[in-house]
């Protein structure tokens, strides 16, 4: 039997496995603080991938996400990702 009434770890991702494979229900949870309510999976996906859009749009809008790539070279690179020449070790059952 587990006592612990916290778990904090630096490896946790918030992928919310450990919650769904407890088999004790309703017995972990992620908060935001510790006498908050639980934080349900989809509301703390919605703020990470709010949080990832709007720093890239503030990186975009200040012209702080450049590259020198222009966007003729993305498209023909695109059509180019299934091709040998874009293939990594262990892709593809490699």
């Amino acid at each position: 039997m587990h006592t612990l009434k916290k778990v904090w770890s630096d490896e946790c991702t918030a992928c919310y496995k450990c919650v769904d494979a407890c088999p004790v229900k309703n017995t972990l949870d992620v908060r935001v603080a510790q006498n908050s309510r639980p934080l349900p999976s989809w509301i703390f996906g919605t703020l990470v991938t709010g949080v990832f859009i709007a720093l890239i749009g503030l990186a975009m809008i200040t012209g702080k996400w450049q590259n020198s790539i222009s966007s003729d070279e993305y498209k023909s690179r695109f059509k180019e990702l299934d091709t040998p020449a874009y293939e990594h070790f262990g892709a593809r059952g490699h």
